[in-house]
């Protein structure tokens, strides 16, 4: 508590008391003491001695929210890095990185000492996006709670925190921003919305979650005029296309160079969803594209 670094060396070195000794009225640890008084010096000596930076107070509060309690910018140089922080990344700030990794006291302290929570980065994504990169519910939770995000804000490649949570597979965030009213319906700057992203995974609980909200048209148009069908038949993304189709995809629709979802699946090579489609009459055989060419014509093309 007096900063005297010299006598906190000498008390320990006689091994006559446990460095994460606790008081008596709040139950803090001398790191706790060192993190509110701000003082860099005894709280990495103590570190160093094997302190525990885990610990908590008899509140629950732990080292950020003492540090954040005395009101010291400067204890985040010592404590962050001992969060896989680094606070010399000028491209991914530390409240960006803690929200990556899940970790919401680091972001209470951060946002108490006066981080930007509204910033974005030099992609456009804000702290949201990360949050759902990184996968932490919570941490997304926490986020919307400050009441000051756009959940439908647009980061890089205009991508929403939804899609975000669906290109990264994140069902359980997928369905926490539907039911908060992310906009489903929303398109990135290549016209994409979530369920043309989702159809070109693997992960069907995804999509089913998405298609379980029924507030987006499963026949929409994406880039180049693909629906969500002809994405899953250009992936040869056998079982999404089933669930599409009886989810009520239309199967003989074309895009905007006039390709059939028996087009597509030539020309992403995948022979098992032709012989599928084939098998299923779904469409024309025979059908040409807009520069004439049929399915066979375009399968030549790629021997």
């Amino acid at each position: 508590m007096n900063g005297n670094l010299t006598r906190v060396i000498r008390i320990l070195s006689e091994g006559l008391i446990d460095v994460d000794r606790r008081e008596g009225n709040h139950g803090k640890t001398p790191l706790m003491v060192a993190a509110q008084l701000g003082d860099c010096r005894i709280f990495r000596f103590l570190i160093r001695k094997g302190a525990n930076k885990s610990q908590v107070d008899n509140d629950g509060n732990n080292i950020l929210h003492w540090a954040c309690k005395g009101g010291h910018v400067g204890m985040e140089e010592c404590i962050l890095p001992h969060y896989r922080i680094n606070i010399n990344n000028k491209k991914v700030t530390p409240l960006v990185q803690a929200a990556f990794r899940g970790y919401r006291d680091v972001c209470e302290f951060l946002a108490c000492m006066g981080a930007n929570v509204s910033q974005v980065d030099d992609d456009g994504d804000s702290i949201l996006h990360w949050a759902c990169k990184g996968g932490y519910l919570g941490m997304v939770k926490y986020l919307l709670s400050l009441c000051n995000l756009d959940i439908n804000c647009q980061g890089k490649g205009g991508n929403t925190p939804l899609m975000y949570a669906v290109l990264w597979r994140r069902k359980d965030i997928c369905e926490f921003l539907m039911s908060m009213g992310a906009n489903m319906s929303q398109v990135n700057d290549n016209n994409n919305n979530v369920l043309h992203i989702a159809s070109m995974l693997e992960r069907l609980d995804v999509m089913k979650s998405l298609l379980l909200q029924g507030s987006v048209d499963i026949n929409s148009r994406g880039m180049h005029g693909k629906t969500a069908l002809m994405n899953a038949a250009y992936h040869g993304k056998r079982k999404m296309f089933d669930l599409l189709v009886s989810q009520g995809s239309m199967t003989n629709l074309v895009d905007d160079d006039g390709h059939t979802i028996l087009h597509l699946a030539s020309l992403g090579g995948h022979v098992e969803m032709v012989k599928y489609i084939l098998s299923q009459n779904m469409t024309d055989i025979n059908a040409r594209d807009k520069d004439g060419k049929t399915a066979a014509m375009i399968a030549k093309l790629r021997i």
